[in-house]
């Protein structure tokens, strides 16, 4: 008999499990998963000043980064240094001309220096340098990068 109600209670709190699963399925509102787009995981620099810059998620947005061993991206295909600035161009023809730049907080500033004159070479008329959020997101929520932007000249 004592298996018979363990059972019995087992049922209910699967059917619960259940039903919870069910109603979340209908709540969750369709459409507003964000979609990042694929890239190289880099460690970034923190910063206290920086502003959310969602754009830098969207399927369409060109961004170059920088690894700690010196290794350069555009987008997810790596470049040597002497390529850069034509890969740039190529890639800002077709979109606005912005560009993100991830760096990895371990990169030499000379790299740095080289991506940031190979991005104004090439046309990119806004660049913004995306760093480590200063604290995390809530659980579940995914939070948008976070930048500061610069000015070329």
């Amino acid at each position: 008999m004592k298996q018979l109600v363990t059972c019995h209670q087992s049922q209910r709190v699967l059917g619960t499990i259940f039903a919870a699963l069910v109603v979340a399925a209908f709540t969750v509102p369709r459409g507003t998963a964000q979609v990042m787009q694929r890239g190289v995981s880099v460690e970034l620099a923190h910063s206290s000043n920086a502003v959310p810059v969602p754009d830098a998620d969207k399927q369409d947005a060109l961004i170059v980064t920088m690894t700690g061993n010196g290794s350069t991206y555009v987008g997810i295909d790596a470049v040597r240094s002497g390529e850069l600035t034509e890969k740039i161009r190529g890639r800002l023809l077709s979109r606005a001309r912005v560009l993100y730049v991830k760096v990895d907080a371990h990169a030499h500033y000379a790299n740095v220096v080289e991506v940031l004159d190979a991005a104004r070479s090439a046309g990119a008329e806004a660049i913004t340098l995306l760093t480590a959020q200063p604290e995390s997101p809530k659980p579940g929520m995914v939070a948008p990068p976070n930048g500061i932007k610069l000015q070329i000249r």
